[in-house]
C-alpha cells in the first residue's frame, strides 16, 4: 500500500519501543533492537518504505500502542519525513490519557554538513548507529522506568552489541 510501511521485526511480547526507519537504516534498527533485546528490552523494527506518500494517520494509528518510539532517517532532520511524523504522533499522543502516552523522537542529520567520513563514522556521529539508537531507546526508558533499565543501558553502552557496519 503506497505510504505505508511493514514490520521488519515485531515481538511476541508486546514491545514498549519502535524503530521505523527509512532505507539502510533498516540495518543499524534490527542491531539496535538486539541491543535493546540483550538488556531486556523488547523493541520492534518498522520500515518506513515511503517518504512520499506518507500515510501519517495509518502510522500515527499504528505507533501510538509504543510507549517510545524512535523515527530515523539518513537526510536532514529539518522538514524530514521522520520530523512529520514524531510531531503527528506527539500531538495525537497528547490527547490521550498519561498512563497510555506515547513519546516520539526523530533523528537525523544537521543541517551543517559533517566532515567526510566513513557511514558508520557518519551514522555514529549523527546518532544513527545502532548503538546510538539502542542508546537513546534505553534512555528513555531509563528516564521513565527507574534505574533498572539503566542498568541495562549502561551494559549495552559498553559495546557488547557492535554497529553491524
Amino acid at each position: 500500500v503506497p505510504g505505508r510501511g511493514v514490520f521488519v521485526r515485531r515481538s511476541d511480547a508486546g514491545a514498549r519501543v519502535l524503530f521505523a526507519v527509512s532505507g539502510a537504516l533498516v540495518d543499524e534498527a534490527l542491531v539496535g533492537s538486539d541491543a535493546c533485546a540483550s538488556a531486556g528490552v523488547a523493541a520492534d523494527v518498522y520500515h518506513l518504505r515511503f517518504i512520499k506518500p506518507l500515510d501519517t494517520a495509518a502510522f500515527v494509528q499504528m505507533a501510538l500502542g509504543y510507549s517510545f518510539v524512535v523515527i530515523a532517517e539518513e537526510g536532514v532532520l529539518t522538514g524530514s519525513a521522520s520530523m512529520e511524523l514524531a510531531a503527528a504522533l506527539n500531538v495525537a499522543a497528547a490527547t490521550r490519557a498519561p498512563a497510555g502516552r506515547t513519546i516520539a523522537v526523530a533523528r537525523g542529520y544537521d543541517e551543517k554538513p559533517l566532515a567526510q567520513a566513513r557511514r558508520d563514522e557518519l551514522l555514529e556521529r549523527a546518532g544513527l548507529s545502532a548503538m546510538a539508537l539502542a542508546e537513546l531507546a534505553l534512555s528513555l526508558l531509563a528516564s521513565a522506568s527507574g534505574s533498572k533499565v539503566e542498568e541495562a543501558r549502561a551494559k549495552t553502552s559498553q559495546g557488547r552489541v557492535g554497529s553491524g557496519a
